[in-house]
């Protein structure tokens, strides 16, 4: 939002088609690096996330299969399996 409200500034400033281009430049690399930066933390909170609950849903896995090994292989999943 800081870097719109600057730009905007800027805009009325410039009296020069060079000037606009360079400050359209450097606003759409300020937007780009934000994205970027936004989409790294989104992906690291994923990746913290499957660290987390990875070790659980693989003991349950495990246990489902024990579990259909000892009656044979006919356990009924549910829906949510």
């Amino acid at each position: 939002m800081q870097t719109n409200l600057r730009a905007s500034e800027e805009l009325f400033r410039l009296a020069n088609p060079a000037a606009l281009l360079e400050l359209q430049h450097r606003f759409v690399r300020e937007q780009m690096n934000a994205l970027v930066e936004g989409s790294a933390a989104l992906v690291r909170a994923m990746r913290q996330t499957a660290d987390q609950t990875l070790p659980a849903l693989e003991q349950h896995v495990r246990q489902r299969r024990q579990a259909q090994a000892g009656q044979g292989g006919h356990v009924y999943q549910t829906a949510a399996e």
